[in-house]
């Protein structure tokens, strides 16, 4: 499984194509892509025992704000970088075409897309869901 020490990424969900977006600076939402708060920077904190790599997620527009999963079944919301929280730590394999994103804080659960224009939350892992299947790419 390869990890990459640092990327820039959009972030989209399999269900509906929406991406994930920094919104007003406080909530993570899934939006259309053509909105503009939809790069993220994965930087490489860690490793799962098997290899896959674990990240912080900073959004590029407000710099310095990382998601943060808060409680179980919660919405992800965007803290100030700390790094040390476990709280903003992520597992994620960036070398897969598509990927979960799961809470290192809250492990088996997963960042889950509500919807276009809603909050995302941590739900637990369901086989295959295409609300909680991610793909990274490049944002024209």
């Amino acid at each position: 499984m390869a990890s990459m020490k640092s990327l820039s990424a959009s972030i989209q969900v399999f269900s509906d194509d929406t991406n994930l977006d920094a919104y007003d600076g406080k909530t993570v939402w899934t939006r259309s892509p053509e909105q503009t708060y939809q790069v993220w920077q994965l930087e490489l904190v860690g490793e799962t025992p098997a290899g896959t790599g674990i990240y912080t997620i900073e959004s590029t527009h407000y710099k310095g704000q990382c998601l943060e999963a808060t409680t179980r079944d919660g919405t992800v919301t965007l803290k100030p970088r700390s790094p040390d929280k476990l709280s903003q730590r992520w597992v994620v394999d960036t070398g897969e075409e598509q990927s979960t994103i799961e809470s290192k804080k809250f492990p088996a659960l997963l960042i889950t897309a509500n919807g276009e224009d809603q909050a995302v939350t941590l739900r637990e892992a369901a086989p295959n869901a295409p609300n909680q299947m991610w793909t990274l790419f490049d944002k024209m």
